[in-house]
């Protein structure tokens, strides 16, 4: 996908795209076909000078990073009542609003094409949470866990030297016992002064 609509701030319809009320925020929010995110025409009210319309408007979505390098990063969405902001995924919130009768049911909404800034309705499907992690692996989007773990023990097998906690050196690994932090040396010492207290 060449276009990224969520990037398009101009208020006009897009070919194709259709609006509905975000779900939960009805007159308030509106989501569109094509993961485009706007507020609608509000009053404003407030107590020192009786309030103001505020124009609807497209709003920016951001980026949310993914926590680990088993996810990927997505758009969010920040939602403003009395105040009070929510945080969404854009993609959930889309999603929902097309298909409130999915919401509240086991499972996540993924997107088809796994390019997890397109969140456009056509590629967001709700799936149970296994299903779209096998897809993720299939496609090596992301790496199982079991993968991750390897490469850990690999690189750890791959260390010839270690630093001592006891004396601070570093030694070769062969002077250390296994899963030890403390070479041979130092643990000996150790067990010779405590058995002659």
């Amino acid at each position: 996908m060449k276009e990224l609509f969520y990037k398009n701030y101009l208020l006009d319809t897009l070919p194709g795209e259709q609006w509905i009320d975000a779900y939960g925020y009805d007159g308030l929010y509106e989501v569109s076909s094509l993961g485009r995110v706007k507020s609608c025409e509000k009053f404003i009210d407030h107590s020192y000078n009786g309030g103001y319309y505020r124009k609807a408007k497209i709003l920016h979505q951001y980026i949310i990073k993914a926590h680990t390098n088993l996810g990927q990063n997505r758009l969010g969405i920040g939602f403003c009542v009395q105040r009070v902001v929510r945080k969404f995924q854009v993609s959930n919130i889309v999603y929902y609003s097309f298909h409130p009768e999915d919401y509240g049911k086991e499972g996540v909404v993924m997107h088809i094409s796994k390019n997890t800034l397109d969140d456009r309705l056509v590629n967001l499907k709700f799936v149970s949470q296994g299903e779209s992690f096998k897809i993720d692996i299939l496609l090596n989007k992301r790496k199982d866990f079991r993968t991750l773990q390897n490469i850990r023990i690999a690189k750890l097998k791959l260390r010839t030297h270690k630093v001592c906690n006891a004396c601070g050196k570093k030694k070769v690994i062969d002077e250390f016992y296994h899963n030890w932090m403390c070479c041979k040396q130092c643990k000996s010492e150790r067990k010779y002064k405590s058995s002659n207290k």
